[in-house]
């Protein structure tokens, strides 16, 4: 939900005609205005364990971003299997033809979670939007529409 309200926000005040992306090894590609990659957050946390646990929130965003309207959300087969390859945000704008990446990490220490989200505009590499989020793991929920059960 912090993601949705970051990439609302910057939608309605920094709406783009058609962008440019340039990439040092693909040169300069198309983007619609709107489209967004999620790379996969990385997990933090001194324990590698819960680095189900953060794959589980960058699958969640990915099902979460396409009702923001009107984004186009690169495939997560796409975004994610960039994962690890050192490349920069053109350069990952320009593969996946999109305009803008969010990315993210996620740091567990005990029973508190620290959700750290980006979103970037890839034509230039600055950060349009970023939010912090501390939560108890007993505090967390998650809206009732993706919750197991509808509660």
């Amino acid at each position: 939900m912090l993601v949705l309200l970051g990439v609302v926000a910057m939608w309605r005040v920094a709406p783009v005609p058609t962008v440019r992306v340039r990439a040092a090894t693909s040169g300069v590609v198309a983007a619609p205005p709107y489209s967004i990659a999620l790379l996969p957050f990385t997990n933090m946390s001194s324990d590698k364990d819960q680095d189900y646990f953060t794959e589980g929130i960058s699958k969640d965003l990915l099902n979460l971003l396409p009702r923001v309207q009107p984004s186009r959300l690169a495939a997560r087969t796409s975004s994610f299997a960039l994962q690890g390859k050192g490349l920069d945000i053109p350069e990952i704008a320009a593969r996946l033809h999109v305009a803008n990446v969010l990315e993210g990490s996620v740091r567990k220490a005990g029973d508190e979670v620290r959700i750290t989200a980006q979103l970037v505009r890839a034509s230039d590499g600055y950060e349009i939007w970023s939010k912090v989020l501390r939560v108890l793991l007993t505090n967390l929920r998650w809206p009732s529409d993706i919750s197991a059960g509808g509660r």
